[in-house]
């Protein structure tokens, strides 16, 4: 059997594990909240949903997409709940294929390591049960990244554009392809491209609620107190940090976010220009590690 064989055999026994889990849960908090989001979105439109609820952080595509589910599936709860997360099991096993690809042009990674990304415990319950659209994300900015290596800058850009449409993160790597593109003069071609494909896919926000979705989404600096940086403040019994949520914070937890949001913009840009000379992957793993 070829080493590829190995890896799409690892890739479709972890869709099939994904789909049956989706299929037989309904999963966490986040389903019912993106049902939540699609009712107001589909009943009152997208600008009523970022007025209304500070927590819809989410683009008018993915907002446009669970109205979508919400009223294909109205009162089928588990059908609802696998259609929510079937785009990320897809999405998972289509990073493979492009994995693979990557491989095929760079020798890179060795088929062990694509063998054990295809079975991830962590991809089996996002994608499988948790019920988000991260994976989605994460394909699309991969594709992006490819199309480093095909050097190909236009694609790169749509990519790039497409992964802003499912969350606002990828600006916080948007300054390394920038810096790729830069050295390697060919520039404007990702820039327009990247530019004109996330200003489309938000401009029903910026048009019918610019403050809001400026607010909610672009504005948008985590949940407190449950991971990473805050959970370490929160631990460390002061009073002031002991808020959890995103509404309503102390003044300390509110700068506190805010510097975090600050240093990493600000590694991000260092690190996009330090390394701009270096191969893709390798500034975006130390993007990565370093925040």
């Amino acid at each position: 059997m070829r080493p590829n064989q190995f890896v799409l055999i690892a890739a479709l026994a972890a869709f099939v594990a994904k789909f049956w889990i989706a299929r037989t849960t309904i999963g966490t908090t986040d389903v019912f909240l993106f049902g939540v989001f699609g009712e107001v979105v589909g009943r009152e439109g997208l600008a009523s949903a970022y007025e209304k609820f500070a927590i819809f952080n989410h683009t008018p595509l993915v907002g446009g997409w669970v109205a979508w589910l919400v009223s294909t599936f109205g009162g089928r709860p588990q059908d609802y709940a696998l259609a929510l997360r079937v785009p990320g099991i897809v999405a998972d096993f289509l990073s493979v294929l492009v994995l693979l690809r990557l491989r095929q042009k760079t020798g890179r990674p060795p088929v062990w390591a694509l063998v054990l990304f295809a079975l991830s415990p962590v991809s089996l319950m996002i994608s499988g049960y948790h019920g988000n659209v991260d994976p989605v994300l994460a394909l699309l900015l991969l594709v992006a990244a490819w199309m480093c290596v095909e050097r190909k800058p236009l694609l790169c850009g749509i990519a790039l554009g497409l992964a802003c449409q499912i969350k606002v993160v990828p600006l916080l790597v948007a300054p390394i392809f920038a810096a790729y593109w830069w050295q390697r003069k060919r520039f404007a071609r990702f820039a327009v491209a990247a530019c004109a494909v996330t200003l489309a896919g938000w401009a029903p926000a910026l048009i019918s609620a610019p403050q809001a979705f400026a607010r909610n989404v672009l504005g948008y600096a985590g949940y407190w107190g449950i991971w990473g940086w805050s959970y370490t403040l929160r631990a460390s019994g002061m009073q002031i940090f002991q808020k959890v949520g995103m509404l309503e914070m102390h003044a300390a937890q509110k700068f506190a976010m805010a510097a975090s949001k600050y240093l990493i913009i600000g590694s991000a840009l260092w690190l996009a220009w330090r390394r701009r000379k270096e191969d893709i992957f390798s500034t975006l793993a130390a993007i990565a590690n370093f925040c």
